[in-house]
């Protein structure tokens, strides 16, 4: 790599690293991991016990506290010993920001090392990053070249095109091919969870992340011609690990997938126009229209109330003779806010605010074509109606709560 590797700290700020004598492990005869400080591991260039004491911090113990930053330190030093496995903790551990500050870009770098080196799961990870657009720009030809590379290398010999191969693939969570067995409605529920939460785990929650944010595509900024996966037919030779046969043992052995499962394991929404939901469209402008159906009758009821009371002698508190005022709030308070039980918040947003656009259309339209008994009336009607359709073709679009995002295929 052309540049030094981003310096370890915690959360990015400033921080001394933990001396020999600090270290848990140093010293304690009854301690069942290395006996040895993380400086003399490394004088010993024990890549193998750095990962060992590593993974202890990273789970804590009766013997060793759970400290994220030393875990990292413990994988970093295995790293500039040469390991991959190490590189790769270093890697996913900056993407998840688990003991360093999170950094996508660093991130990436350490796992297109990690992978340089040999690393399986780094190869799925990197491939993962090109399928989906993370970091890089969405390429699915070097996303092709890393996937045959982690076929290769994990010794696949099924036909790329047959169920084994995909199976194969997904079971060491290449994204592509989890999605695809995510979406196979004949699968187990069972199975199609597993599937979702081994994508999750390779990168997929950072493609979620950015989905909400809308921002896919936007982190490409590293040049990727450097160490560009088309030698990786050639330089990504080295044997991989084999897979973790099980979700716990993957777990034991290596924390970090555990716990960015962990955060990906929230729903994500859908993105907005990536899909139609029709049903739950419908549903939602169903519940959307009854609310406003009878929050333009009780605005209707409330302003006449206001007025008959006016009439009396007697108005309502604060608004006084604000009839139109007392109208408007009750259509707001009873019409347009609980949208925002069926349709997700930015929906409910641009809906009220195109709404608010048409009722002053309608108020100014009043004087040369009214069509209710008062401006106010005409302007809320307008108002409310509008909104309720842009709530419709919005909620169509995939702007319910209810919405999830489609896997792609």
């Amino acid at each position: 790599m052309s540049a030094e590797p981003k310096t370890l700290d915690r959360d990015d700020k400033k921080s001394s690293l933990a001396s020999p004598s600090s270290d848990p492990s140093n010293g304690d005869p009854s301690h069942n991991g290395p006996s040895n400080s993380i400086d003399e591991l490394v004088a010993l260039g024990d890549a193998d016990g750095l990962i060992e004491l590593g993974a202890m911090y990273r789970s804590g113990s009766a013997t060793v506290p759970k400290d994220a930053f030393k875990a990292v330190e413990c994988f970093e030093a295995a790293s500039r010993l040469g390991s991959a496995t190490a590189a790769y903790f270093v890697g996913v551990s900056f993407m998840n920001g688990r003991g360093v500050g999170k950094d996508i870009a660093e991130g990436a770098k350490r796992l297109r090392l990690a992978a340089q080196r040999g690393s399986l799961r780094a190869k799925v990870y990197v491939a993962n990053l090109y399928e989906m657009g993370v970091h890089y720009a969405v390429d699915r030809e070097k996303a092709d070249v890393w996937y045959r590379n982690v076929a290769r290398a994990a010794e696949i010999n099924a036909e790329p095109t047959s169920d084994a191969h995909e199976v194969a693939m997904a079971e060491l969570g290449c994204v592509r091919h989890c999605l695809q067995l995510v979406s196979n409605e004949a699968l187990p529920t069972s199975d199609r969870a597993f599937y979702l939460k081994k994508a999750k785990a390779m990168g997929y929650g950072h493609r979620l992340a950015q989905a909400r944010q809308g921002s896919v595509g936007e982190e490409a900024t590293e040049d990727v011609a450097e160490g560009a996966p088309g030698d990786a037919e050639t330089a990504l030779q080295a044997e991989p690990d084999a897979p973790a046969e099980a979700d716990q043992q993957a777990n034991d052995e290596h924390p970090e997938q555990a716990e960015e499962a962990e955060e990906a394991d929230a729903e994500p929404v859908a993105e907005l126009g990536a899909q139609w939901t029709l049903l739950a469209g419908a549903a939602a402008f169903v519940v959307a229209a009854s609310f406003a159906v009878a929050a333009f009758c009780a605005g209707w009821l409330t302003g006449e109330g206001s007025r008959a009371l006016d009439a009396a002698g007697r108005t309502l508190p604060i608004v006084g003779r604000a009839h139109d005022l007392v109208f408007a709030v009750t259509l707001l308070l009873f019409g347009v806010v609980p949208a925002s039980i069926v349709y997700r918040p930015n929906v409910v947003a641009i809906g009220a605010t195109i709404g608010a656009g048409a009722a002053v259309g309608g108020w100014f339209l009043h004087a040369s074509q009214p069509l209710l008994w008062s401006p106010a009336a005409q302007a809320g009607a307008f108002g409310l109606a509008t909104t309720t359709l842009v709530l419709l073709v919005l909620g169509l679009l995939g702007g319910t709560r209810a919405a999830r995002p489609k896997t792609p295929s």
